[in-house]
């Protein structure tokens, strides 16, 4: 009856409590880490091939291409190959001199880097989709 009594009358006190709220202190520090990690590696995954892009040396190129130069370019991607879509292509900047065009078959998909003074394919990528 004292220990009913105790916890009753001064709860924080009770050593119950104290490894109730250490239990929960820990659990909830291991669950907030895992959210983090996952929130991280979510955000590298969707932003992977910018990252690969930023980072990567053989993607020098002499000057950005005109913008009516991009149309030739898509044309020239898509003869080099037929069998697959081009489902997207980005335009040179001064930062990111290459022009990167997107292909996909089925689940094969394939990011180009390719050279727009010489239309010359610099690096090519190539992931399965995960869907």
């Amino acid at each position: 009856m004292h220990a009913l009594r105790m916890w009753i009358d001064k709860p924080q006190n009770h050593w119950f409590r104290k490894l109730l709220f250490q239990v929960h202190l820990w659990i909830g520090i291991g669950v907030g880490l895992y959210v983090i990690l996952i929130g991280v590696t979510g955000a590298a995954l969707v932003f992977r091939d910018e990252m690969e892009h930023g980072v990567s040396t053989k993607l020098q190129s002499t000057a950005p291409a005109p913008a009516s130069d991009l149309l030739a370019l898509a044309d020239s991607v898509r003869a080099k190959y037929p069998d697959r879509i081009l489902t997207s292509i980005r335009n040179p900047t001064a930062e990111e001199p290459s022009v990167r065009a997107y292909l996909r078959k089925k689940e094969d998909y394939r990011a180009l880097d390719i050279d727009p003074v010489s239309g010359a394919v610099l690096e090519v990528k190539v992931r399965r989709l995960p869907f």
